[in-house]
This record gives structure tokens, sequence and C-alpha cells, in this order.
């Protein structure tokens, strides 16, 4: 049996389309699990299993309309392949629900009251404290399998874009090409970095410029237990292969 490696192709046409669709997969794998996940605490009757179903179907709604919201690095997914006109009403909810409820506090789905609580002592009625109320709505069952249903059609008209875009991105290496990607091509690397370094305020370029990945964590004490590079991504990231 002869020896294989795997390789960052560089950057070209091809290579761009093939990693754009792939982190709209990635994108799309992380709704369809939040929703998946909050569907089994749907019901829950204890306060913790309720909070964990809102935030998980918070979630979905925000990975879900990151596909389809204006962006410096990437195009719309709407760009590349359609919703369903079946599933244009459960679209259009999603995106409302998180630009006026999620991302901003503008719908009455979660409003705030001013309320006292008063005494009455048979004479006089008495404030004993102000306070504010929150009142929060859930998102109802069938709106979430409902966008369950219009996630696996999305998913599954990415897929072919995905596999067409990875067969292009074969084509395009011949083999002279090939034999230089295997003397030199490099090997997606991550890379331990220390936790102080991590910022939000970042932005990517539209094809990554680097094969190192920087995976942030306590540098110091990873080294003290020994952690090792292989397992550098236990420290809360991921990578999705598509």
């Amino acid at each position: 049996m002869g020896e294989s490696k795997q390789v960052v192709v560089p950057d070209s046409p091809e290579a761009r389309r093939l990693a754009l669709l792939g982190g709209f997969a990635a994108d799309l794998i992380e709704v369809a699990d939040a929703f998946a996940i909050a569907e089994t605490f749907l019901g829950a009757k204890d306060e913790p299993g309720a909070t964990i179903y809102r935030l998980l179907v918070a979630h979905g709604v925000v990975a879900y309309a990151r596909c389809f919201a204006d962006s410096k690095v990437r195009a719309k997914l709407g760009t590349l392949i359609s919703v369903p006109p079946e599933f244009a009403n459960t679209h259009n909810a999603l995106m409302k629900l998180r630009n006026r409820t999620i991302a901003h506090s503008e719908s009455n789905l979660q409003p705030t009251y001013a309320v006292v609580d008063l005494s009455h002592d048979g004479t006089t009625v008495a404030v004993d404290r102000a306070l504010s109320i929150t009142i929060t709505t859930g998102t109802p069952s069938p709106d979430v399998q409902q966008a369950r249903l219009l996630v696996t059609e999305l998913q599954a008209a990415l897929q072919l874009e995905l596999d067409a875009a990875k067969t292009a991105v074969a084509a395009s290496i011949d083999e002279a090409f090939a034999n230089s990607l295997w003397t030199t091509g490099e090997r997606l690397q991550l890379t331990p970095t220390d936790f102080t370094e991590w910022t939000p305020d970042t932005r990517r370029p539209k094809y990554p410029k680097s094969h190192e990945v920087p995976i942030y964590m306590n540098v110091d004490l990873d080294a003290q237990a020994g952690v090792d590079n292989d397992r550098a991504n236990e420290g809360g990231q991921s990578g999705r292969n598509e």
C-alpha cells in the first residue's frame, strides 16, 4: 500500500468555492444540531430544561441567519442555493426572530413591565417595592420542527453544490501540480496559543493565508498536563469535514 497525506490546496477560484460552500455546510450542521438537541428539552417542567430549550433555539436561529446575512467576507447562502418556496414563510420567520427578538430588542415576544407590590392594612395602601418583570416567550415546537425540515432541504441542495466543487478542485490539480503538493504542500497544523492572545476583533480573509490554526488555551497549564498538538482541539474548537 502506498503513502497518503492531506495538504491544504493553495488559493484558487475552485478552492475558494469549495471552502465557501464548506463553511455554509458547517453552519447548517450547527443549526441542525442546536434545533435537534433543543427538542430533547421540549416540555421540560424544570426551569433549567426550559431555559436550555430557549437558548438552544436562539443559537440555532442566529447560526441560520448568519448564512443569509450581509458579510464583508463571504456571499450569502441565498446566492448559491434557493430556499424552497414551500419554506419561504419559515425562512422569513427565522430571519425576523433573529433581527427583532434575539439580536435586537424590538418585538413583543419579550416585553418588560414595571410593577409594584402593594399591601393593605385595612386602612392604608402601601407600596412595598417596585421591580421590573420581563416575560420571555419561547419558540413553539411546531415552528422548530418546520425549521428543522427547512434546514434538511437546504443541506441536501448544498450537498449537490459541494460535490460539484470537490470535483472541480480535484480536476484543477494536474499531475505536475499534484507532485508539487506532495513535496511542498502544507498540512493543517493546530497551534497551541495562549488564551491571552484571543480576541473577537478579527476578520478572516476570503481564503486562509496560513495552514496554521491557533487553538486558544492556557498554554502553561496544558504543557504541565502533557497535552500535545493532537489533542489541541479539546479547548472548545472543532473541525467539520465536508
